[in-house]
């Protein structure tokens, strides 16, 4: 341990949660602004595309950027239930996520229940608020 840590005055634990709440407060601001920004981003993109398709373009450059129109096709489930029976029949699981459903699994670990291939993990964490 260095000299400093050995004479530094240690910080007290509710200094250390102010600092935290601090913090989160800082990047509450920060995650808004990245929210508001995001927001007008999302605009920019939607009159881009308009004016592409308006004018038949397919890119578009100005002097610091080019913009390319792109597609992508993803999927929307309209009938989960016709989904699900699909993936069952033909065996594609393929077609899924890998992340398991987290209040489904608690739900069966309560129950007693073990599901093969999952282990319970306990995510700690604080929870912190602003004094009245």
């Amino acid at each position: 341990m260095s000299e400093t840590a050995q004479t530094a005055p240690r910080r007290t634990l509710g200094k250390i949660v102010d600092e935290m709440y601090k913090l989160k407060q800082e990047r509450a601001e920060i995650d808004k602004k990245s929210r508001d920004l995001r927001a007008l981003i999302v605009e920019l993109d939607a009159e881009i595309l308009a004016r592409m398709d308006d004018e038949d373009m397919e890119t578009s450059a100005g002097r610091a950027a080019t913009a390319r129109r792109s597609e992508l096709v993803v999927p929307i489930i309209d009938d989960f239930d016709a989904f699900e029976k699909h993936v069952i029949e033909n065996e594609a699981l393929y077609l899924l996520e890998r992340r398991p459903a987290a209040a489904p699994f608690r739900e069966l670990l309560q129950q007693g229940e073990e599901v093969p291939g999952l282990r319970p993990f306990t995510k700690v964490s604080i929870s912190l608020t602003k004094k009245s």
